[in-house]
């Protein structure tokens, strides 16, 4: 996934996207909740969390580092 997104090659990039946008879509409500942050802002955040796996632990699951850095910034309040 890091590799899709940092390819330059615009298919690539929005299988990736797609991809990212599936998992929270999937998870949205019931592990993290959308209070105000827009479609760009959650791309943006989405990048972040996976270009700092990458580094720190590779082998992490992209949707399992996708989920716990929208869980930890964008928490439900019944989940707090």
């Amino acid at each position: 996934l890091d590799t899709a997104l940092k390819s330059g090659k615009k298919l690539e990039q929005r299988l990736a996207y797609l991809y990212i946008y599936g998992v929270l879509d999937s998870t949205e409500g019931g592990l993290w909740c959308n209070g105000s942050m827009g479609p760009g802002g959650i791309k943006e955040l989405a990048v972040h969390a996976i270009n700092k796996s990458v580094e720190v632990n590779p082998d992490e699951r992209a949707a399992t580092v996708i989920i716990e850095q929208f869980r930890k910034t964008s928490p439900c309040k019944e989940a707090q």
